[in-house]
């Protein structure tokens, strides 16, 4: 049986992994592994904080996946999205960021959601399936926005 010090690893995993499947998949085994409990053994909020090196490489090298597969056109869109914080995104607000009408994102906005990198969970709003992809996006050099106002 393995115990845990509540509530402390539960608020790092949510605040690093939200509540998406794969992080949380990802925050389990890199602390499964720095703790490497025995039978009867805890896991604690100590080991969550040992494994952060090795999730955040695991969910950069998603992230880096997932970025080189966007085109130059998704790539702004991820851009103006990741420059508006929150756990959603209003679609206009990414429109006016990119200088555009909310239509002319059509394109870019399915083939994100198509791709599983973004989806709208409510009418007009947008997300990132997996948290962190959004400080991602906003650490990439601005060589996606060369071309800004062209979706």
């Amino acid at each position: 049986m393995i115990t845990r010090e509540p509530p402390e690893p539960r608020q790092t995993t949510q605040q690093n992994g939200g509540t998406k499947p794969t992080p949380l998949q990802i925050i389990g085994e890199a602390t499964w592994d720095v703790a490497k409990p025995e039978r009867g053994g805890e896991i604690t909020l100590a080991h969550a904080k040992d494994a952060e090196q090795a999730v955040w490489d695991e969910l950069e090298s998603m992230f880096q996946a997932r970025w080189q597969a966007a085109t130059n056109s998704e790539k702004q869109f991820l851009k103006a999205m990741a420059s508006h914080r929150g756990d959603t995104v209003p679609r206009a607000a990414v429109a006016q960021t990119l200088g555009l009408a909310t239509t002319d994102l059509s394109m870019a906005r399915q083939s994100l959601i198509a791709k599983g990198v973004i989806e709208a969970p409510r009418y007009g709003q947008l997300r990132f399936t997996v948290p962190g992809f959004d400080r991602f996006v906003s650490s990439q050099g601005d060589a996606a926005n060369s071309e800004a106002g062209r979706l």
